[in-house]
Parts: structure tokens; sequence; C-alpha cells
């Protein structure tokens, strides 16, 4: 992704100085595999953010971390709240990649092709409750994966976004050109051949009852400057 092209195309050289220039940036990967402690968590957190200056968390992914048995739910809850109370607490960005539950329906098309909403997130319903934002990434998938027929839509993904606390942002939708080769979201630029994404969304989105949500603004005072401590602080704290 960084060298936007796929890693088998680059040349000798060209590898070599994208790998150079990722070990020169603040750029951590943890090691481990399975599930993790409440206190493992956030003393591993805690170490990135105040250590070494991490102050975007990717967290990949949220069920991977969770054991299963009866207890995943309220296991899965615990854990939102913690992420929830560091971003906080720290003012850090930390993004959750939260799975999908399976969809009951006897149309295979329609369940492997419809659109994510916040309510099919699996788990429990903290996971939409407790997250500030969610985002929903969609791209057109045929029942049998065939891809010989390359069209203007065959490369199109379409973010959603069903949540948003900021009172600055909105919820919508807009829709990209994913490149296959750099595996990343790109916009068309004037000059460049790849197809773009398309103007509208309806001749690529799948023929389903679950229509796409409507964009819905909301209406914010620009002119009124902002409140000068955070919505976390109380009159105690600030003095």
């Amino acid at each position: 992704q960084f060298s936007r092209s796929a890693p088998d195309l680059l040349s000798d050289s060209d590898l070599d100085a994208t790998l150079d220039s990722l070990d020169g940036l603040p750029l951590f990967l943890l090691r481990r595999y399975g599930s993790i402690k409440l206190e493992s968590m956030r003393n591993t957190l805690l170490h990135c953010i105040r250590r070494l200056g991490v102050r975007f968390v990717v967290l990949d992914h949220l069920h991977f971390m969770i054991s299963e048995g009866p207890e995943e739910r309220t296991d899965l809850d615990a854990m939102m709240k913690l992420l929830a109370e560091v971003a906080v607490d720290l003012r850090v960005h930390i993004v959750v990649v939260a799975h999908p539950r399976q969809a009951h329906s006897s149309n295979e098309t329609h369940k492997d092709n419809r659109i994510i909403q916040a309510s099919d997130l699996k788990g429990s319903a903290g996971l939409k409750q407790l997250a500030d934002n969610i985002w929903s990434v969609w791209r057109p998938r045929k029942a049998d994966r065939s891809d010989s027929k390359r069209d203007a839509n065959s490369s199109v993904a379409v973010v959603y976004v069903l949540k948003n606390r900021d009172d600055f942002g909105s919820e919508g939708s807009v829709a990209f050109r994913f490149g296959l080769q750099s595996a990343t979201f790109e916009t068309a630029d004037e000059d460049d051949s790849s197809p773009a994404p398309p103007k509208t969304l309806a001749s690529i989105l799948p023929q389903t009852d679950q229509a796409p949500r409507p964009r819905r603004l909301r209406k914010v005072a620009i002119d009124t400057p902002p409140p000068s401590k955070h919505w976390t602080e109380t009159e105690k704290d600030s003095e």
C-alpha cells in the first residue's frame, strides 16, 4: 500500500526503498496471535501511547481478541468500554475492525452481496453503542466469485458512514475506486486511465429490499466558537 503497487511488480531497488521508508516511520506492529486479556490490552495501549508516541491505533480484528464461549458478549462489551476510555482519556484515535454476523437468508446472492448495517455487527449491541463512528465497506461481489467481465464497476468500493457523533460530520456514503494492485481506496485522477467511480450508486448497488441509508446532515452554527473544554471534563477537573 505504501508503494502504491503490488509487491511482485516492484524492482529490487524499489522494494528496498519502500522497506527503508517504512522502517523509518513511527509504525509499530504487535506480534501477538489469539485472544488477549483486558489488563494486557490496557498496558499495551498505554505503553504504545505514552512511551512510543502512538496516536493512531488499529485493532484487527475485535472478535479475534475475545475468546469464544458463554461470556463472549460480556467480554466484547468490556473490551469496547476499555478502548473507548483510552481513546477519550489519552486523546488518541482507535480504529476497531469488527466482523458482521451471518445473515439468515435463503437467498445466497442477497446474503453475500448485502450492505452491512450497524445492526449486523457480530456479538453485543454495545459495539454500535460505544463506538463514536461506524463505517461499513461494500464491494460488488458475484455469487460465483467470477470476475472475468471487467467493467467500470468491478473495482468500486462504497464506504458508508453509518454513525457519526461529530457535529461537524455527517452520515452518508461515498464511492471510491479500489486499486486491486495496491489494495488501496483511491479517487480517480483526471489523467488516470483506470475506471472511475460511477456518478450514481444505483447501477452497482445490490438489487435487494435493503436500501442505502439516506444522507443526514446536522445543522451546525459555524459562527459559534467551540467550547473551550472537552465534553468529558468537569468544573472540578478544570480547576
